[in-house]
């Protein structure tokens, strides 16, 4: 998360999950994880570099091949975003309790 979210490190992160990082670890107390970072980084692509738009793709197709869905991911993303016009007290309560459901699986 920190590879993607910090700077574009995209072959920073692959190599990371080639060595067993795991992708499915959410962010503490929050209710994203690499592949929604990962998904809210694609706005910044039009300024990268060939490599780092070629590392990015590698890293989405790393993600795909191990049943990451970018589909739920999506969604995810377009409900948060959704809640943008609700009092910050809402929007906290609603995260909680989503992270808190994800607590209980």
């Amino acid at each position: 998360i920190e590879a993607v979210g910090w700077f574009g490190q995209y072959d920073l992160a692959l190599l990371l999950l080639k060595e067993g990082a795991d992708p499915n670890i959410y962010r503490p107390r929050q209710n994203s994880k690499l592949v929604h970072v990962v998904l809210r980084d694609q706005p910044r692509l039009k300024h990268c570099t060939a490599e780092q738009k070629a590392a990015y793709e590698k890293l989405v197709e790393w993600l795909k091949a191990h049943g990451e869905s970018f589909e739920a991911a999506e969604a995810d993303l377009k409900r948060w975003n959704s809640w943008g016009d609700l009092s910050p007290d809402e929007r906290y309560r609603r995260f909680q309790a989503e992270w808190a459901e994800r607590q209980k699986k």
